[in-house]
């Protein structure tokens, strides 16, 4: 991604000589080397294949987005010379012309199934060449895909050292003070009563989520504090390799504490008490974790980060995180201090304090990619992002609309705000900001000003879905520069469904990926009343039964009979073309029409012409009217 680090001698010396298992290397290439731009395009330097066999580079597989590297009709072509050239090598991917892989999620995901080499080529072949509107250009640039060596190989995975609770150990902090570094320790659902500390480990807590994928788990496995402390600690220099993973964890002086430690949290639901998460001097990565219901009397209830903490941020929930009406303190969903935040496909609603009920920051950098900050109160003026003090906010496919009184407020004293919007709507455009005369707006191209028309943003619904009609969709820029910066839309949205759908267009304003690709005119939108449509299958992952059976998996999901007599489900690819449609409902009461029933499906493995799919990721839609109003994925396994 830099084009003064990705360098020939950073490759030659770092990365052949590292001891990894797989290398994907992206370089302009020839038969014969690797030809690496450096200094700013202004001069190229070569890694040769004769240095490949002096170097004898420990890596057992190469995937070479090298023009013409496994070229294998000229003497010593780089992926032979990878090959034959080194003691380590035993399989090789390459084009022997211009061309090279793309679409590498259709390779690897049935790689790391354990799948062969040669299997997962051919599979993302199917996937990949030949297909759609536009075959000829894939002809153009995948026809010449070579493996060298033997295609039968797979990826081998160690198993990690694991411990048990309460099998092995009746406690998690009790594992945790047991185990050594690497270990995973595998919790059983149950409550667990106690204030557990990392104590610099690095090692994964998890529930069973962890490796079933089931998020029941994360609802039946909880941490609840013991003692008046936090309720869990990192406070001795954990790294993002320290991880924990799929519990509900409540109460404590905050639900998670990290002190000069960086850790990674997923897959986490965090409830009561003054605070979810207190970064101070950490840069922990936050993903997939739901941080609701906590009341403070001082400043931030869902985060409060300060003291240079520098965290990442990817589809999170903040709800209902509240600042105390008697007191003056601030940050109802986020309270940022000296820090920088990013925060990409997240949703900040129904928060509150006297100021910054949203989002407030002092002195720090914060960054809104795909996100939506909607619903949330101030008692004073600024119910969206409170910015003061040096405050810089770069805002880009996010949607900021309906806080309480300004989207964006800067505050009058102290040092100046800059604020950047590009392809994000405010309902009232620039209009919605208050600069004070402190500060800079500069509003960028792509940004409009209209309602976002939510699914239903109501307080007892909360479905921050777009509506078909929805301006936003379609709207957002998939990459953007500001200020000598590049930002990217993530390529999934807040649910795991790809981004942009369908593949070719641009990605939606906000959290949640529509699948159309462009808003729909002149039709009614249909407001679905229920909020849990409860759409799940079963099993997940699911694979064949037994020998000559086909694999099966059940989708379910609640549906008023009314809505029901219309229903079906789609199945898509990881590529976003549809594969398969189910018809669901049949000899539906019509009269029941306003009862919540609960309905089935079997998806088999197969497309419409009934052919087994290959291994990997889909998606299943299900549709009412022809409207999309909710998706889950699966894994398929062979």
């Amino acid at each position: 991604h830099d084009i003064n680090q990705t360098t020939a001698d950073d490759y030659r010396t770092n990365r052949l000589s590292a001891e990894y298992e797989f290398i994907q290397v992206h370089v302009h290439s020839g038969p014969d080397a690797h030809h690496f731009c450096e200094d700013n395009g202004n001069t190229w330097n070569l890694v040769t294949n004769y240095e490949i066999s002096y170097l004898n580079p420990t890596s057992f597989f190469y995937n070479l987005f090298a023009c013409s590297n496994s070229r294998f009709t000229e003497n010593n072509n780089m992926g032979g010379m990878y090959l034959f050239g080194n003691s380590y090598c035993v399989g090789t991917i390459g084009s022997t012309k211009t061309g090279s892989m793309l679409w590498f999620e259709d390779f690897y995901g049935p790689l790391s199934l354990d799948g062969t080499l040669g299997e997962a080529l051919r599979q993302w072949w199917a996937l990949s060449v030949d297909v759609g509107p536009d075959w000829m250009w894939q002809r153009s640039w995948f026809y010449g895909m070579a493996i060298q060596g033997d295609p039968s190989l797979k990826i081998h995975y160690e198993e990690a050292n694991i411990a048990y609770v309460p099998q092995d150990y009746p406690t998690i902090q009790q594992a945790i003070d047991a185990v050594e570094n690497g270990t995973l320790v595998l919790v059983d659902p149950g409550t667990y009563v106690e204030n557990i500390n990392f104590n610099g480990k690095n090692i994964t807590v998890a529930s069973l989520y962890f490796t079933t994928q089931d998020s029941s788990y994360i609802d039946n496995t909880t941490i609840e504090a013991l003692e008046v402390d936090y309720t869990v600690t990192f406070e001795n220099n954990e790294t993002n390799s320290t991880s924990l993973t799929g519990f509900t964890i409540i109460g404590g002086l905050a639900n998670i504490f990290c002190n000069n430690s960086s850790p990674t949290l997923s897959c986490l639901k965090l409830s009561d008490g003054p605070r979810g998460i207190m970064l101070i001097s950490s840069d922990a990565k936050i993903n997939n974790c739901l941080i609701n219901g906590h009341t403070n009397s001082e400043d931030g209830a869902g985060i409060y980060c300060t003291e240079n903490s520098n965290s990442i941020i990817t589809n999170c929930l903040f709800e209902d995180n509240v600042i105390l009406d008697e007191t003056w303190n601030v940050g109802g969903g986020i309270y940022c201090e000296n820090s920088e935040l990013a925060l990409i496909n997240t949703i900040i609603s129904f928060c509150s304090g006297y100021i910054g009920g949203g989002i407030y920051s002092n002195n720090s950098d914060i960054i809104l990619i795909n996100s939506v900050i909607t619903e949330n109160w101030s008692d004073l003026f600024c119910g969206g992002i409170y910015c003061e003090d040096n405050t810089n906010l770069i805002i880009v496919n996010s949607i900021l609309c309906s806080n309480h009184l300004y989207e964006i407020f800067f505050s009058s004293t102290l040092g100046a705000n800059e604020a950047s919007v590009a392809y994000s709507l405010l309902e009232n455009e620039e209009y919605d900001v208050c600069t004070n005369n402190n500060g800079t707006l500069n509003w960028l191209t792509g940004n409009i000003g209209s309602q976002p028309s939510f699914i239903n943003p109501n307080i007892a619904i909360r479905n921050f879905h777009l509506q078909d009609t929805s301006p936003c969709i379609g709207a957002g820029i998939d990459e953007f520069e500001i200020n000598g910066t590049w930002y990217y839309a993530p390529l999934f949205d807040i649910e795991g469904n790809p981004r942009p759908d369908p593949e070719g267009s641009m990605p939606d304003m906000g959290a949640y990926e529509s699948f159309l690709g462009e808003p729909q005119v002149g039709i009614d939108n249909i407001q679905y009343s229920i909020l849990n449509y409860q759409l799940n299958n079963y099993p997940n992952p699911f694979k064949p039964s037994g020998a000559g059976h086909s694999p099966a998996t059940t989708i379910s999901f609640s549906l008023t009979a009314k809505d029901a007599k219309d229903a079906e489900i789609e199945i898509y690819n990881i590529k976003g073309q549809k594969i398969r449609t189910l018809e669901c409902i049949n000899n539906v009461d019509a009269e029941a029409t306003e009862s919540l029933s609960h309905y089935s499906i079997i998806w088999n493995g197969t497309d419409e012409n009934n052919q087994p799919v290959s291994s990997g990721i889909y998606f299943y839609k299900l549709k009412v009217n022809n409207k999309n109003i909710a998706s889950k994925k699966c894994l398929l396994l062979k």
